[in-house]
């Protein structure tokens, strides 16, 4: 299998009269050597050459001329491997672009992109027919070199401050127009107030000890957003597939989980399930279910389902649970890369990620259970990562029955706001009923007449002093 027997794309006349405009122009000479990060634009390696010549002498802040390129070249031994003496002369007078330069040297860049994908093509042929290579790091890989040429061509393009504020209108204008969210409504009122949304890019850490409800959280939110129609994708990496459609089933039936899943239920209730569905039975929410994934692969599902149908959010169920591969060192180490690398995905694809972490048995230790952003130190760098952090907080759990005022905190979810990068910290309360996966805005259950949960964010007494929300 021959993949090399076409010409690779190239334009050597349009090198050669870029770098005659260089030579001749100064305006050509700024504009090029702003816009050239690499020589590696020119095919011909006479052409590399010399351009690399021609910015030492303008870096220097000497003019530029033939007379200075020969010196430089003659100082490196590489006149003739240029074409001698004639070719730099003669060079001169092939024809100044002047104003077009810019489209010219993007129609280098353009050449230069189909030659590195035909590089990258052959060099995957290699890689592909070697079984001993991980076939979701060569995915990874590939994805990676693909997106770094397809932002060659804006990289590292300075933005004026005129650019750079009619884009923050603009966004003030679309939040506005959003009823003030910067990002896809969470379905819940006073998230939104507090989060604006989730935000294209941001990564969102959910860390909470065991049976504080965060997977009931999670899987809440995703819902929430899959009913303004937005497509999701769902990591579980400790939930099958079926568990997580019981309970979705029963978040929307008000049907009990346990009793669901175990069949003790009754006929009406069977009914009530049946016909609770149609609300959330589309495609709009996909779920991969594993023991075990890699970074690599979450980052390959992700890249592939936006591509093929569009994505809006990712929610990993949970950190710890994540393969990181071979250990770096240290087990916070390792997770720091996870954390890392998943806050770079989010950024490249320009969708928020809910990220669910295990909190550390240190805050059972403690009279307050409240977790604290030091009770994340050490699992990585999640804290440094992630742009905003909520640990989900249900006070009925460790045997807080009331509020000092004397309000109950029965089916209360505090969700403690420790970080934000684009706004204020705090606590959100929802109502939580855990054993039918339901969490809603407090307002919400209010005005529907359901059972209300505490809403005074009064102080709870822990045991040793009254801790304030």
């Amino acid at each position: 299998m021959n993949l090399t027997n076409n010409k690779p794309p190239q334009d050597i006349q349009i090198e050669r009269s870029v770098l005659c405009s260089i030579i001749n122009d100064k305006y050509a000479q700024s504009a090029s050597f702003g816009l050239i990060k690499s020589s590696a634009i020119f095919y011909v390696n006479a052409n590399r050459i010399i351009y690399e010549k021609l910015k030492d002498i303008f870096d220097q802040g000497l003019p530029i001329s033939t007379k200075l390129l020969f010196v430089e070249l003659k100082k490196s031994g590489l006149v003739e491997s240029v074409g001698g003496v004639q070719f730099i002369t003669d060079l001169a007078y092939v024809g100044v672009l002047n104003e077009k330069i810019e489209h010219y040297i993007l129609h280098l860049k353009e050449l230069w992109i189909r030659r590195t994908l035909i590089d990258i093509a052959l060099k995957n042929y290699q890689s592909a027919i070697d079984e001993t290579k991980d076939v979701f790091e060569l995915l990874e890989e590939n994805q990676k070199q693909l997106s770094t040429i397809s932002s060659e061509l804006n990289r590292n393009k300075a933005k004026t401050m005129v650019e750079i504020l009619k884009g923050c209108l603009v966004e003030t204008q679309e939040a506005m127009n959003n009823g003030g969210l910067a990002g896809i409504s969470t379905g819940w009122g006073d998230w939104d107030k507090k989060i604006g949304g989730l935000k294209g890019n941001n990564l969102i850490v959910i860390a909470a000890r065991p049976a504080m409800g965060k997977s009931a959280l999670a899987l809440a939110l995703m819902k929430n957003v899959m009913l303004q129609q937005k497509r999701c994708l769902y990591f579980s990496l400790e939930m099958s597939n079926s568990q997580i459609g019981q309970r979705l089933i029963s978040s929307e039936s008000g049907v009990s989980y346990s009793r669901a899943i175990d069949g003790r239920i009754s006929v009406d209730e069977m009914t009530k399930m049946a016909n609770s569905i149609g609300r959330i039975c589309n495609d709009y929410i996909e779920i991969v279910e594993t023991s075990a994934i890699k970074l690599t692969e979450i980052r390959s599902s992700c890249y592939s389902l936006k591509a093929l149908k569009g994505l809006d959010l990712i929610v990993i169920d949970y950190l710890q649970l994540i393969d990181t591969g071979k250990p770096s060192g240290t087990r916070d180490r390792d997770l720091g890369i996870l954390t890392g690398g998943l806050k770079s995905l989010a950024k490249e694809l320009d969708i928020p990620i809910v990220l669910l972490a295990q909190l550390s048995r240190a805050v059972e230790g403690r009279s307050d259970k409240r977790p604290q952003l030091s009770d994340l130190r050490e699992s990585g760098s999640i804290e440094q990562d992630a742009d905003i952090v909520i640990f989900p907080l249900r006070p009925e759990y460790y045997g807080i029955t009331q509020l000092d005022s004397g309000e109950s905190t029965k089916d209360l979810m505090i969700n403690i706001v420790a970080k934000n990068r684009g706004g204020a910290v705090g606590n959100i309360h929802n109502y939580c009923k855990i054993a039918f996966n339901k969490i809603e805005d407090i307002n919400f259950v209010e005005n529907n007449q359901t059972e209300l949960p505490a809403t005074n964010p009064d102080a709870f007494n822990w045991g040793e002093r009254p801790i304030n929300f």
